[in-house]
């Protein structure tokens, strides 16, 4: 597995079905995981979970790494192709401009729906809302300074990772940095 990829054209076209792209994000969070695995984490049927794995793994985006026994049969165990991902260049090229656009969209829809569903199941619950935090920040960041920001982003998730407990807090951490808009 490499440590980073960049985002293909048909890969962020596979990622832009928000069921798709929830397949997707829970292989990365678990590390690897089955039809089963993904279908009980997320809510889904088996097959439902089946079809959107055949589409990832025709799209490089995961890849099978074993197999567990189970009392049936045994299992298909996925996991990712990179650890991370990057956007690709879409300099001069607005079709693929438009492909990104739609995928990025559709992670957040995601992330909406989980923040949403998170906020119902603890409304009155003080102890269980300190696990929400919520950060926007407005900066002007010169090049340099810019590429360090986003190099600390990415050292919080290996930091975080590098931690990972199956018995600690389960979290989401969706974060979306962008250049505000062209200068006049």
């Amino acid at each position: 597995m490499s440590d980073s990829a960049v985002l293909t054209a048909d890969q962020l076209k596979c990622l832009a079905s928000p069921v798709r792209n929830d397949v997707f994000a829970t292989i990365r969070m678990l590390g690897q995981a089955s039809a089963a695995d993904v279908a009980e984490a997320r809510g889904l049927s088996p097959e439902t979970v089946h079809f959107h794995l055949k589409a990832l793994a025709k799209a490089n985006l995961i890849k099978p790494c074993g197999q567990r026994a189970t009392a049936r049969r045994p299992e298909g165990l996925y996991k990712t192709t990179a650890l991370s991902y990057r956007l690709p260049d879409t300099t001069g090229d607005p079709d693929l401009a438009s492909i990104v656009r739609h995928a990025v969209s559709s992670g957040f829809r995601r992330a909406i729906r989980g923040y949403e569903k998170a906020a119902r199941s603890v409304e009155g619950k003080t102890k269980a809302n300190e696990g929400f935090h919520v950060i926007q920040a407005r900066l002007r960041l010169n090049p340099d300074d810019q590429r360090e920001f986003m190099a600390l982003i990415e050292r919080a998730v290996q930091f975080a990772k590098e931690r990972e407990n199956p018995d600690g807090v389960p979290l989401n951490w969706t974060s979306l940095v962008f250049p505000e808009g062209a200068k006049k």
